[in-house]
């Protein structure tokens, strides 16, 4: 789960939601991309065991990495905040 703020110097993460829209769509997408890539370039499973165990890797690889990507995602909101001037902190 996403915190509001940070719990020790009470910085507002997101002080506009949807600001990071863009970032989360590039970071949810990532790894369909490269499973698609994979497919695309030769990694075919022959089986229908085969094929649902490349699906269920993919699907865990991306519930796995949320919390690592919502980091990202924040991090990067703010480091464009900060750069750009913008007070949002």
């Amino acid at each position: 789960m996403l915190h509001d703020r940070c719990p020790h110097c009470r910085l507002e993460f997101e002080p506009k939601p949807g600001d990071t829209w863009a970032f989360w769509i590039v970071g949810d997408r990532i790894f369909i991309a490269v499973a698609i890539a994979l497919l695309y370039f030769g990694v075919q499973p022959e089986s229908w065991m085969g094929r649902g165990v490349f699906l269920a890797l993919t699907i865990t690889a991306i519930v796995l990495t949320m919390p690592q990507r919502q980091g990202v995602c924040t991090a990067l909101d703010f480091y464009l905040r900060m750069r750009g001037g913008e007070d949002g902190v």
